[in-house]
């Protein structure tokens, strides 16, 4: 039996959020005829906006109640042609003072959210073989879905709620890990509840803010605590690492191998380095392995680092697969793109098929193409 429950949460210090429990998702995908299935009503509020009032005027009012549902896809968008996830859509409904004003649109911007409950202690042999990895806390886990920020502006037209979102918004298999066959049946009717979430912006609200934001909720439900009374502490240490300059860094295997699969992989056995007490870190400056570690004891990437170093730190954190710290650094670099480094941002993306990087300084090519057309720069 399918239980939903909705919950509105509304926070006075950052943006208007919205969550719906979906309990024993399990039986609701299992009904295969059920094409889509809608929240009840919410409502949320913005400050000011500008709203159109008829074809040729606009009107900024204070305060607006906006009325809206979530409608769920379970089996992905049937007509859209989507069979391997779930499709998601904000659908906005035309509120009482809307109508009495004859306000025919209205502009927003959100971001979906997916997670899971966890019923059961996670399998870490299931856990790994996923292909979009969850973070997971004892209680819930953040699922991979689509995360972009959406901005849309509906409008009213007496015939159907106008909706957007997501067509392709989170996999089976991230939702069923390892209990689907080839045809997306379930093998097996485990539980499954899950927790759908729309977050709601103001204009000033940019991708970035949320970003940083989101990823750093990410970082500390990963890591847990910062460390950093143990960082670089040789009584808290069972290995050095050495550098070609003469420097050191004490660490603990257990800190790094439970924060890296790098670090867990070079400590459980399989590399030459698992029983040295001392490590050789070769071809590494030691500035940029020292925020790498301080990182991983953290969660923290150093404030005023300059472009060159944390470019050479995202190389060196892209190799070790610590996507996390990688992250991070993206969100600061695209914030510094300016004439001097342009194109090495372009071929930092290109190098590491990192579209964001591409994106970031290509955009910037185009908004500045007269400047930079006849540049030394441009012609290399």
């Amino acid at each position: 039996m399918l239980q939903v429950t909705e919950q509105p949460l509304n926070n006075t210090s950052g943006p208007f959020t919205y969550t719906w429990i979906v309990k024993n998702f399990q039986d609701l995908y299992n009904q295969k005829c059920l094409e889509y299935y809608y929240s009840d009503p919410f409502i949320s509020h913005s400050t000011s906006e500008k709203v159109s009032m008829d074809e040729d005027s606009t009107t900024t009012i204070d305060k607006i109640e906006h009325k809206w549902r979530l409608l769920l896809y379970p089996h992905g968008h049937r007509s859209k042609k989507v069979k391997t996830h779930i499709s998601l859509y904000l659908s906005a409904i035309q509120s009482k003072f809307e109508k009495e004003n004859n306000i025919k649109t209205r502009t927003s911007k959100w971001r979906f959210e997916i997670l899971r409950i966890n019923n059961e202690i996670e399998n870490p042999k299931i856990t790994r073989k996923l292909s979009n990895p969850t973070v997971t806390t004892n209680g819930l886990s953040r699922l991979n879905g689509y995360r972009n920020m959406l901005e849309k502006q509906f409008i009213f037209n007496n015939e159907k709620e106008p909706t957007w979102g997501s067509v392709k918004f989170c996999e089976f298999e991230t939702i069923f890990p390892n209990n689907l066959d080839s045809k997306f049946n379930l093998i097996r009717m485990d539980k499954v509840d899950i927790v759908i979430r729309v977050h709601f912006f103001d204009e000033s609200y940019t991708a970035t803010n949320y970003d940083l934001e989101m990823l750093n909720i990410d970082i500390l439900l990963r890591f847990g605590p910062r460390l950093d009374e143990y960082f670089d502490n040789e009584r808290f240490s069972d290995v050095i690492f050495k550098f070609d300059c003469g420097s050191q860094l004490y660490v603990s295997r257990l800190v790094l191998a439970s924060r890296s699969i790098y670090f867990k992989t070079m400590f459980n056995g399989e590399w030459l380095e698992s029983k040295s007490l001392n490590i050789h870190i070769k071809d590494v400056d030691h500035k940029i392995f020292r925020i790498i570690i301080y990182f991983l004891y953290t969660g923290i990437l150093e404030d005023g680092l300059t472009f060159d170093t944390l470019v050479n730190v995202y190389a060196e954190a892209d190799m070790r697969e610590i996507d996390e710290l990688a992250k991070l650094i993206i969100l600061r670099v695209v914030e510094m793109v300016d004439k001097d480094n342009w194109d090495d941002v372009l071929l930092l993306g290109w190098a590491t098929d990192n579209y964001w990087l591409k994106d970031q300084a290509l955009m910037y090519i185009h908004s500045r193409w007269e400047e930079l057309k006849d540049t030394e720069r441009m012609k290399k």
